[in-house]
């Protein structure tokens, strides 16, 4: 069901925010999470914080915005780290070759921490 999502966002510091999901990230959704990535790197966010433990679906189109919001982090000189549990939701990430190129996380402060760590010099 589309309104089935939940996204919040806050800064957790000069350039990085976080945004938290909860329920179903999909094709009728997931603008609302592309707008809101679109928005946080408008505004000179270059590093974010997707934390996607709170989901319990993720289909193609929830994957795309996930590699949408990591590419345009890219563009800027920026980061995306995902908080990610749900072992449904890492398979899905598992199989598609994407654990390879995402930088996954337990938790949020281990993906902040990677994110500062990627902070250029």
């Amino acid at each position: 069901m589309a309104d089935e999502l939940s996204v919040e966002v806050q800064q957790l510091g000069p350039g990085t925010a976080l945004m938290v999901l909860a329920g179903e990230l999909e094709l009728a959704n997931c603008s609302r999470v592309r707008d809101a990535a679109i928005s946080l790197l408008a505004q000179s966010t270059t590093r974010i914080v997707m934390d996607l433990s709170g989901l319990s679906f993720i289909d193609s189109s929830g994957v795309g915005v996930v590699i949408g919001t990591l590419k345009r982090a890219r563009e800027r000189q920026g980061a995306v780290a995902l908080v990610c549990t749900d072992p449904t939701i890492l398979r899905v990430f598992e199989i598609t070759g994407l654990a390879q190129v995402l930088s996954l996380h337990a938790t949020q402060e281990e993906a902040n921490q990677a994110l500062r760590e990627e902070e250029p010099s």
